[in-house]
Order: structure tokens, then C-alpha cells, then sequence
């Protein structure tokens, strides 16, 4: 539950791509802490688990204090348990919170060493840092060592969105609009086409491709859920509809 209020839609807590946090917003902070005590109250959850989560909630919030203290916990929880993977990705997280690029990139490449051999919600941890490193690679440039990356996410879940819309916003950088479109198509539809920035991105590249006729069918679909969607409709729509009539 907790999770849901700090991440509803399951992406990465962070992009070092876009170098910034997923913004969390304040009433869902607020909302963890209560859980958090009432968990805390009722002995239902494992002091290191609470300690995590209470991490995560300090540290999407953004400020830097928060963030200082949130560092605390997590080498206090991984000082007993030096392997745990969820521990190891949030402390990755706080260190790009912290500016401290190098640091975080360390600790992914040693999560990237990592076999998923756990289940459950430790195994989506891990697929989680993953991501965040092919999306570090991305960052850079690197976009070879991304893909190995994200080859292995979709061969351990042939279901990651997140890597199939990895994929595409690579070949989006390469100009290879043809690939990005078939990968953010399927990013889409394992979203069920309810992503509206997945659907932007899926039209655009539809509309570099030359595939001006599905590029408005997203449009209109991204506009039933959204229908003030920015720049969707000048950036995309009108250039699809003068491009079929010209």
C-alpha cells in the first residue's frame, strides 16, 4: 500500500536521464507516514522493512535534510544486511538525490551483478535497479550497454513497459524512428494504452515515421484521457492531418 501512495504508476523512483526524482505529491507523503505509524502500532511489518519504507518516504520529499537523514537509515539497515537488494537500490536512489553521481552508478553496477534468484516484490527491486542503470547508460550516451541491460530485463519479464520504453527512447535518440515506434507501441499496449506520456511518445515517433494515420489514432485515444494533454494536439495532431492532406 505504501508503495502505491509513493509510486501509483510503478516507475522508476528516479531518472538520471532526466535528472530529477518521480515527483511524489505531499498529501501521498503524508498518507505514508500515517500507514507507517499504524503499521509501526499493530507489529505487522518487519523493523527493517519499516525502516526502508520510512526512508523512501524521507527522501521523495526532497529535501535535502530529509534526504541527509534517509541516507542514515538505509546504511543503518544494510550495516545487518550488506546484500539486501531493495536496501542497496534505495541508498543507489539517495545518492542521486545527493549529487553524488559516482556513488550511485557504483552501487547499480553492483546490483547489475546480481542474479534474479529471489521472488516477489525483492525481484521487481532488482528489476527496478536494473532499469535505473540502463537509464544511466542512457544518460551517456551509451546506448549499446543500455540495451544488454534491458535484453536481460525482457528475457527475465517479457512484460517490463519500462524497458520495451527504454528501448524506444534509444532508438528515438539514434533517429531510428521505426525501431522507437514498434518498442513504445509495445510499452503501450503492456501499459493497456493508459499511459498518456507512453502514447505521446508512441505518436511522435508514429509521425517521424511517416505513419501519420496511426499517429492520429493515438492522439485521439491519448485525448479521451486526457484532453488537455500539452502540445499534443499542435506538435503532433495538426502535423499528422496536414501531412495526410498534403
Amino acid at each position: 500500500m505504501i508503495d502505491l501512495y509513493l509510486n501509483p504508476d510503478q516507475d522508476l523512483y528516479y531518472s538520471i536521464t532526466d535528472e530529477q526524482p518521480k515527483p511524489v505529491a505531499v498529501e501521498n507523503l503524508k498518507a505514508c507516514d500515517q500507514l507507517l505509524k499504524e503499521l509501526q502500532n499493530r507489529g505487522s511489518m518487519s523493523r527493517q522493512l519499516q525502516l526502508l519504507l520510512s526512508a523512501y518516504v524521507l527522501q521523495l520529499s526532497g529535501i535535502q535534510k530529509s534526504i541527509e537523514m534517509a541516507s542514515t537509515i538505509l546504511a543503518q539497515i544494510l550495516k545487518s544486511n550488506k546484500e539486501w537488494v531493495p536496501a542497496m537500490l534505495s541508498l543507489a536512489i539517495n545518492k542521486f538525490l545527493s549529487k553524488k553521481q559516482t556513488e550511485g552508478k557504483t552501487i547499480l553496477k553492483l546490483l547489475w551483478a546480481k542474479q534474479a534468484d529471489t521472488s516477489g516484490w525483492e525481484r521487481d527491486e532488482l528489476e527496478r535497479a536494473w532499469l535505473l542503470h540502463a537509464d544511466a547508460f542512457i544518460s551517456i550516451q551509451k546506448y549499446d550497454q543500455s540495451e544488454e541491460i534491458l535484453r536481460k530485463c525482457l528475457k527475465q519479464n517479457k512484460c517490463c513497459a519500462k524497458a520495451e520504453e527504454l528501448m524506444g527512447l534509444i532508438k528515438e535518440k539514434e533517429q531510428s524512428y521505426i525501431d522507437a515506434s514498434n518498442s513504445y507501441e509495445k510499452a503501450f499496449k503492456l501499459t493497456n494504452q493508459r499511459n498518456p506520456i507512453m502514447g505521446y511518445r508512441l505518436a511522435f515517433n508514429y509521425l517521424k515515421a511517416k505513419r501519420f494515420v496511426d499517429a492520429i489514432n493515438i492522439c485521439k485515444l491519448i485525448l479521451q484521457i486526457n484532453p488537455a494533454f500539452p502540445k499534443l494536439q499542435s506538435e503532433i495532431l495538426n502535423k499528422a492531418i496536414q501531412a495526410l492532406k498534403s
